[in-house]
């Protein structure tokens, strides 16, 4: 998380993609970054599905003090994607 708060967000993304399959942590910081495009091309439908894979994984300590944020998050890139373009 660190490379992720130093905006070191190339190395972030290997890491995440390295872990998203055990770590909810790691599935929302990448639905983070194509949410908003740190390091990685804006893409809000991968943003969708790694917020849904770190409500799916069972890291309930994580998933319990982020439940309310990745709901947001979800609502926030469900909304924008419905807007026409």
């Amino acid at each position: 998380m660190a490379l992720f708060t130093r905006k070191e967000y190339k190395k972030s993304n290997e890491f995440f993609q390295m872990k998203k399959g055990e770590s909810a942590k790691a599935n929302y910081y990448l639905g983070q970054m194509f949410e908003f495009g740190y390091g990685t091309k804006k893409d809000l439908k991968k943003a969708t599905k790694y917020y849904a894979a770190a409500l799916e994984l069972e890291n309930s300590r994580f998933i319990k003090s982020l439940v309310e944020e990745i709901e947001a998050a979800i609502t926030r890139v469900d909304e924008e994607l419905k807007k026409p373009k």
